[in-house]
């Protein structure tokens, strides 16, 4: 592992550290703030993980291990094909016919991607002429 995530690991507390790794598996803030804070209710818990998702020491954790575990050109090959995604059907003899149509639901969630990583977006001159990044 690399120096850095062993650093930012040794910053967090015990209940902190095990937040950040469970909250990997369940993408659920509220529920892995459960897990490893006592709470009372669910608007605890979603109290808590909405803390711990803003504390400085968790995101910088998060965003290391992030860099160890993701392929970021991945990611982006993915996105920029769901940009340009187009409708499938299937026709009389069973074959998959890709049409012209534009699949607006697919871009969409193309989208709503990107905004949810802003990291993804390299500014204007840096990208590659895919425009995604």
């Amino acid at each position: 592992m690399c120096d850095q995530f062993v650093k930012t690991m040794l910053r967090l507390t015990p209940k902190q550290r095990g937040f950040a790794f469970d909250y990997f598996k369940t993408q659920n803030a509220a529920l892995t703030a459960s897990l490893h804070y006592q709470v009372k209710d669910r608007k605890s818990a979603k109290v808590i993980g909405c803390r711990l998702m803003k504390n400085p020491k968790v995101i910088a954790f998060l965003r290391e291990a992030v860099k160890d575990y993701i392929d970021i050109n991945k990611i982006k090959s993915v996105i920029v094909e769901s940009l340009n995604a187009k409708r499938s059907y299937c026709n009389a003899e069973g074959e998959l016919v890709l049409s012209d149509i534009p699949d607006h639901e697919q871009r969409l969630k193309a989208v709503r991607q990107v905004l949810r990583y802003p990291e993804l977006i390299e500014k204007e001159g840096e990208d590659g002429g895919d425009g995604v990044g």
